[in-house]
């Protein structure tokens, strides 16, 4: 229904943009590269090195093995021999013999590593 009051109507020349705001979404404009640190490939766990088999020592081994661990000891060698099978015994925990121990002891005394008087052990290195 027209008015009649008197009000004039202007039309809007079809040209001009409307006064309204657009919400519509912008085109995403391309990203450029940012001048942060190249990213780097995740590290790889450490390599292990494959166990070894299981060493099974012999005679002269475990006898060279003594000898190089009463030589690292420097002064604090055993000085008797009950303290000298002990530290035999506590070298290879592994439920060594009896037998083996004094096989080991009398390696020591046999090849002039360790000189036995009375109750006392000297060392020959």
């Amino acid at each position: 229904m027209p008015q009649k009051c008197g009000a004039v109507k202007t039309a809007l020349p079809l040209n001009d943009p409307p006064a309204v705001i657009s919400q519509t979404k912008s085109k995403a404009t391309p990203k450029t590269p940012s001048k942060a640190a190249p990213k780097r490939p995740p590290k790889a766990a450490p390599k292990r090195p494959p166990k070894a088999a299981p060493v099974v020592e012999t005679k002269n081994s475990k006898l060279a093995f003594v000898i190089a661990n009463l030589k690292r000891r420097g002064n604090s060698k055993p000085r008797s021999i009950k303290t000298l099978t002990s530290t035999l015994a506590s070298l290879y925990p592994k439920d060594m013999p009896e037998e083996e121990l004094a096989s080991l002891f009398q390696q020591l005394q046999s090849t002039g590593q360790v000189i036995v008087t009375e109750d006392k052990v000297m060392y020959a290195f």
